[in-house]
């Protein structure tokens, strides 16, 4: 039984839309299609523009710290690692082999406020009793802050009647403490300096 073709309809719309559209040319003058060439061309040039501002945003999302001179706190995304060379051992954390050891100088003796002696008298891998050694012992300082940093001192000047005038007189107290008041002149001392720090932290920049 023979079975009619049928064309699909948007195939058949789009064939009869380009039919129309080359009647359509046919038609125009001369006159008319150079100002529809006209328009078609501005449309392109307007195209062109759209894509390359559109590149240039690209190129510039793709710039960061490490292909630019860019600061790296500005990374939207923080760029990839460079690969190590073929061949290469990974690096590890902290001192590479070779390279000089930095350590913190230690306090001076007169600075250090106290002093825990250890002392070990039985080997812990055989349990032979140790003798003394000549050696330096192995000393780590550790700086902590202390429960109480400051001390409250109280002077006190006891009162002396005269039986001859009446009067009553106290003792002197020391002229540091007569002319101090509240604080002491270590503590006086540390609040202005930074009094004086927190001054020039607020000052805003000055231009030169």
């Amino acid at each position: 039984m023979f079975v009619a073709f049928r064309w699909p309809l948007h195939i058949v719309y789009s064939l009869e839309s380009h039919e129309l559209s080359k009647r359509h040319r046919h038609s125009l003058t001369k006159r008319e299609l150079l100002a529809e060439n006209a328009l078609l061309r501005k449309r392109n040039e307007e195209l062109e523009a759209i894509v390359a501002e559109l590149r240039a945003e690209v190129a510039a999302l793709r710039k960061n710290s490490s292909t630019s001179s860019k600061p790296p706190s500005s990374d939207i995304v923080k760029p990839p690692k460079p690969p190590a060379p073929r061949g290469a051992a990974k690096r590890t954390r902290g001192g590479q082999p070779g390279h000089p050891r930095h350590e913190r100088s230690a306090f001076p003796s007169e600075k250090v406020d106290s002093i825990h002696e250890y002392r070990i008298d039985v080997c812990p891998d055989c349990a032979h009793a140790l003798e003394a050694s000549s050696r330096e012992p192995r000393i780590v300082q550790q700086v902590e802050v202390v429960e109480k940093p400051l001390r409250v001192e109280e002077h006190r000047a006891f009162a002396g009647i005269c039986r001859r005038c009446g009067k009553i007189h106290y003792a002197p107290l020391p002229e540091a403490v007569e002319k101090g008041g509240l604080l002491g002149p270590r503590l006086t001392a540390q609040i202005a300096y930074l009094k004086l720090s927190l001054i020039h932290i607020s000052e805003p920049t000055r231009p030169y």
